[in-house]
């Protein structure tokens, strides 16, 4: 049986560091030096802006933060300074000899970086054909409520007095192609079940997801990447910059009608939308 491999190519703010918490600290999958490498964004563009942010997943803090049993890697300076297919590869293959054939300590590998939406299509076709010859690869595709999303990104850029304002700045005058509401046809695409398989790739929502009443979408999670039930343990850290508490029903309905599209497109493309988001 081939190793597991996932990889959660985004939504960028839907949900996807809440997941690496719970698939993490469940000891479901082992993610290397973090839960975004961009190691496929320096093989395919040579120009990446992330470039220091990738050097600093190999950084010697991030080798003890997330090696905590001291375990090294036998080859570490050629994953770094040669970015091809097959270190990649061999970088997963290593972690997972070690941490689940040998001390059967998880049961997978994991890459979650936001990034990758921005390869092509014939990137990820490229890359598709060469690593499903080594891994099995499950790939989650995680959508959130439009206005959390946008909500989570003002929390993340501006300090909590702004958020609210800055929320209706975006909503008023920079929301044509802006970027923490949309989801580009392209990218479902690209990680989606066309290239994937259906068998091989899913979409999650992040309400359903992390609804503590109602544990049905973690167990199908589970199923999906056949690895044993964990239920998700919610926490404050877990749900920060959810809407409910600091926007009123006003201040909602007129989200709603400034991104109507996005709801639109969503439905459309999955022909479901939460029953949270209503």
């Amino acid at each position: 049986m081939k190793p597991l491999l996932v990889i959660c190519p985004g939504l960028a703010k839907s949900g996807t560091t809440s997941l690496y918490i719970h698939l993490r600290d469940s000891k479901i999958l082992h993610f290397g030096h973090g839960k975004e490498h961009y190691y496929l964004n320096v093989i395919y563009q040579n120009n990446y802006s992330g470039e220091e942010q990738f050097k600093n997943n190999f950084h010697e803090y991030n080798i003890r933060r997330f090696f905590k049993d001291d375990y090294q890697f036998k080859s570490f300076e050629d994953y770094y300074n040669k970015r091809t297919l097959e270190n990649y590869k061999n970088y997963f293959l290593e972690i997972h000899d070690y941490y689940v054939n040998q001390t059967n300590q998880f049961y997978g590998v994991a890459d979650f970086s936001q990034n990758y939406e921005t390869l092509t299509l014939e990137n990820v076709v490229e890359f598709r054909d060469y690593i499903i010859k080594h891994f099995n690869v499950k790939i989650i595709l995680m959508i959130r409520d439009p206005i959390r999303r946008l909500y989570s990104y003002c929390n993340m850029v501006v300090e909590q007095k702004d958020v609210k304002k800055h929320f209706y700045h975006i909503l008023t005058d920079k929301l044509e192609n802006f970027y923490y509401t949309k989801i580009n046809s392209s990218f479902i695409k690209k990680w989606g079940s066309d290239v994937w398989g259906e068998n091989n790739s899913k979409i999650f929502f992040y309400e359903d997801l992390f609804d503590c009443s109602n544990t049905k979408n973690c167990k199908i999670l589970h199923e999906f990447l056949n690895v044993p039930y964990f239920s998700i343990n919610v926490n404050n850290n877990v749900l920060k910059a959810t809407y409910f508490n600091q926007l009123t029903e006003d201040d909602i309905k007129f989200a709603k009608s400034k991104l109507k599209d996005e709801y639109t497109y969503i439905h459309k493309m999955t022909n479901y939308l939460p029953s949270k988001w209503e």
